[in-house]
């Protein structure tokens, strides 16, 4: 079906794909990512996103709302990380003969700060709870940080 697309349609729907996940660039999303999948790197992030919009619009809106929300979605722990990949970018890659990363589009907003206020894994049982009494696992003990420490993370 993306074949049929001229590669301005293709570059059209790169770009339509990419701006709901780089909208969900957001620190609770992550924890929920990170509780869901037992662990999340920030590519992992982008392809959870990813996965999330491809579940439609009614459970992206939700999950952006509420990532709790997704306790009702995903039914027992994945086996793999969840992601979803958009294929137009290498279909436009077929018919242009340029690298698709050369595809028109938005591009990644990895390394840029994600919206809302970050978190550390022993923050992850609060954040969301629901998420964590369905998802988690027994976290290790909490090492307390010397004032100067922290300060320094920050």
């Amino acid at each position: 079906m993306q074949r049929d697309l001229s590669t301005d349609d293709l570059a059209e729907l790169s770009v339509r794909f990419e701006n709901p996940i780089r909208k969900a660039y957001h620190w609770d999303l992550w924890a929920a990512a990170f509780i869901i999948q037992r662990g999340c790197s920030d590519d992992g992030f982008w392809d959870f996103r990813s996965w999330l919009v491809s579940r439609g619009k009614t459970v992206y809106d939700a999950a952006v709302r509420d990532p709790a929300s997704l306790a009702e979605v995903i039914r027992g722990r994945p086996r793999e990380s969840l992601s979803f990949l958009d294929y137009s970018a290498f279909v436009w890659e077929e018919k242009t003969s340029v690298d698709s990363c050369k595809c028109p589009g938005l591009g990644s907003n990895l390394g840029q700060t994600p919206a809302g206020e970050g978190w550390d894994e022993w923050d992850l049982p609060t954040r969301p709870p629901k998420l964590w009494k369905k998802f988690g696992w027994k976290l290790p003990k909490k090492v307390e940080r010397t004032k100067e420490e922290e300060n320094r993370r920050r």
